[in-house]
């Protein structure tokens, strides 16, 4: 129970959080942007651009949506797992968590609800992405930072 109060508040809120923001901008691109004209940001360097993806990360495995379905759930039930059963003391690991379980999530209900994924984000040196997209990065490159430095100790 002291896990519970004291620590999963951490990676609740992060993962409540950041899937609280994927929707609503997911939501404000649809409704707002079409994948005839980007909105430019930064000239140049940052635009909106509406992209719906139904592939993954670079537009690769283009129609595998139940393999994307299969896999995200398969993240979140794996990461849920862990957390609940190894209770990580570690903030950042919960954190990390949180941003992963957040950005599986997030995407999930794209492919559930639409058979693709709203991206919008776009920086012209890379492929439109979304914030789920950065969640789960985010996360991953968390969890990997902190081994890195787990092992150097």
């Amino acid at each position: 129970m002291k896990f519970i109060r004291r620590k999963l508040p951490v990676f609740s809120l992060t993962m409540l959080g950041f899937l609280g923001i994927d929707q609503a901008s997911k939501l404000w691109a649809r409704a707002n942007l079409s994948p005839e004209k980007s909105l430019s940001l930064v000239k140049g360097f940052l635009s909106l651009t509406l992209v719906q993806n139904k592939g993954m990360a670079f537009g690769l495995l283009q129609e595998q949506n139940k393999l994307f379905l299969i896999a995200a759930i398969v993240i979140i039930a794996v990461t849920l797992f862990y957390l609940l059963i190894y209770r990580p003391a570690s903030i950042i690991i919960r954190i990390a968590l949180g941003l992963i379980v957040a950005g599986s999530i997030g995407n999930l209900i794209d492919r559930t609800l639409f058979k693709q994924v709203t991206d919008f984000l776009d920086f012209h040196f890379w492929p439109v992405f979304n914030i789920a997209d950065t969640s789960l990065v985010s996360g991953a490159a968390l969890l990997l930072v902190k081994n890195i430095f787990k092992f150097k100790r």
